[in-house]
């Protein structure tokens, strides 16, 4: 890329290099570190622009280099996943986006000759609701990690409506502090142990957002849930952001998903649902192979008859 530009340098106005370390900080919503960026290298050479003399020819040069390759490695794990999925499962057929070495180049350089820097970060991410609505996603559970997460419901029988349960008050909060029950989390634990209809609909909502059952009941399957460790929730997200970068650039207009873990497969027209049904996956030693394809045909009622598996 340097040599591209015939060495001329692009990093030696102190704004465009704060709006370079802005941007790589701005990874983190994305699921990213940062620290893979040379951010602490960057952020070092511009406490040492403000020095008097500013940086050495030598020092100047190597910010040259950091920078640039900073920049020029973050936009492309954006725009093509940093991770392939060819290496973790043969059978996913998600292939990477087609960027010509020398159109990323030319990109890389228009960016840096208009000083677009952040508008380049933007353009290279998923223009994709779900991929925006991930990052949102991320920033609120990493504030709930920094409030210090939430406590374990513990065991016991199920907890349905109408019961009276000591443990109904940390359910509650529970679900205060993940927005499925309308309140303030930091409240506290209200001391009502009955669980009533509100706690009921909370309940619902936070079954109907992970995929289980939505009995309003909170028995083992849904305890374990909400047991989960908000670190996990995080990383779940961070791992669906990765595989956002992979697929969605290219889900547009209509197209079909079948949610092997939820077992269900919608129809999809402009990024909502217009028709859902409940589908039978695979178990763990026969596993559903997940692949997309161009939909040549549907077949309706077909002949079918008991599996022998």
């Amino acid at each position: 890329f340097i040599e591209s530009q015939q060495f001329q340098p692009h990093w030696r106005e102190p704004a465009r290099l704060d709006a370079l370390i802005a941007a790589l900080a701005d990874l983190s919503d994305d699921g990213l570190d940062p620290n893979d960026y040379h951010i602490e290298v960057l952020q070092a050479f511009r406490t040492d622009q403000r020095r008097p003399g500013g940086l050495s020819p030598a020092e100047q040069a190597e910010l040259e280099l950091v920078a640039s390759d900073a920049m020029g490695l973050a936009l492309y794990h954006l725009y093509m996943g940093k991770v392939d999925p060819v290496k973790l499962s043969s059978q996913w057929n998600f292939s990477t986006r087609s960027m010509p070495r020398e159109l990323g180049i030319e990109r890389l350089g228009e960016a840096l000759a208009t000083g677009q820097i952040r508008e380049a970060f933007d353009r290279a991410r998923p223009q994709h609701a779900w991929y925006q609505r991930g990052r949102e996603r991320l920033k609120d559970y990493r504030a709930i990690a920094a409030a210090g997460g939430w406590s374990a419901i513990g065991d016991g029988p199920t907890l349905e409506p109408g019961v009276s349960d000591p443990r109904v008050p940390a359910l509650r909060h529970r679900l205060e502090i993940t927005k499925d029950l309308a309140g303030t989390a930091s409240q506290g634990f209200r001391p009502s142990q009955v669980y009533d209809a509100e706690l009921e609909a909370a309940v619902r909502h936070f079954q109907e957002r992970h995929g289980l059952a939505t009995d309003g009941r909170v028995g083992a399957g849904t305890r374990a849930a909400l047991n989960v460790p908000v670190a996990a929730r995080i990383d779940q997200i961070r791992v669906n952001l990765e595989r956002g970068r992979w697929v969605l650039p290219e889900l547009r207009g209509e197209f079909v998903l079948v949610d092997v873990a939820g077992f269900y497969v919608s129809y999809f027209r402009d990024n909502e649902p217009i028709w859902t049904s409940r589908v039978v996956v695979g178990r763990p030693y026969r596993e559903t192979p997940i692949f997309r394809s161009q939909i040549t045909y549907v077949v309706l009622n077909p002949t079918w008859t008991i599996p022998p598996g």
